[in-house]
């Protein structure tokens, strides 16, 4: 998936459109139901926005937060729940879009 700065479609008639790509994540589900804090975070998350902006990617993950940094976003715990969000990948991903060499 690629995301830019500025949104091809509506750029001329709007000017420039923010673009942001969203990242929850939630504990284990013992802890937190992953279907009910994830959207309640990202309803969040878009009620913070300035005018003009958008989230156009969803990334999240479900799993414990003690885990060693470097394991975390490896998990799939989030094929086990129905949640109601699109998911592009989780905090590993998020990471390896924004490296993208073609970020500006």
């Amino acid at each position: 998936m690629t995301m830019t700065n500025r949104s091809p479609d509506v750029a001329g008639a709007f000017g420039s459109l923010l673009r942001f790509a969203w990242w929850g994540r939630v504990s284990t589900e013992d802890q937190q139901d992953p279907t009910l804090s994830l959207p309640r975070q990202l309803r969040n998350s878009r009620a913070a926005l300035p005018p003009g902006a958008v989230i156009v990617a969803h990334f999240y993950d479900v799993e414990s937060g003690r885990r060693e940094l470097e394991l975390r976003g490896r998990s799939n715990a989030h094929e086990r729940f129905d949640i109601p969000i699109p998911r592009d990948g989780g905090i590993q991903e998020l990471l390896q879009e924004a490296q993208r060499a073609d970020r500006t």
